[in-house]
């Protein structure tokens, strides 16, 4: 449904209920007034950083940071020895608190369509939690 009054449009979406309880406390500890407007600025954030992503052309540097479970350590290596190309030097950590997670930095230079690839790979591996990417 679209409103007139500012071309708003209205959706329905069903959460985790965990999801929601996250949402609310961060809602208020960081001081939204409302749900919506949380959600607005999460997904403007989102938008914002997947066409910066898309508006990548010729030689891209960067560094790419993953969190991810264990499980999942097959599936980065091989993504990342099938991107060595573009990929410098990499760390990889594992934590303590949490023995089942792991972290790993991936520095990058290559063509701008090989990049996103890589990001594209990272991201579908089950059980990678987040990729965050900084371009230089």
């Amino acid at each position: 449904m679209t409103s007139k009054r500012n071309g708003t449009e209205i959706l329905s979406f069903s959460l985790p209920r965990e999801l929601v309880r996250k949402l609310d406390a961060t809602s208020r500890a960081i001081g939204y007034p409302t749900r919506s407007e949380l959600i607005r600025d999460g997904v403007r954030l989102l938008l914002k950083n997947n066409e910066r992503l898309e508006r990548l052309v010729g030689i891209s540097e960067g560094v790419i940071i993953l969190i991810y479970d264990h499980a999942a350590e097959h599936g980065v290596s091989e993504l990342r020895h099938g991107f060595t190309d573009i990929f410098r030097s990499y760390t990889h950590c594992d934590f303590e608190v949490k023995s089942t997670r792991c972290c790993e930095i991936l520095v990058f230079r290559g063509a701008a369509e090989r990049v996103r690839k890589a990001i594209d790979g990272l991201q579908s591996v089950k059980k990678v939690d987040e990729v965050q990417v900084f371009l230089a």
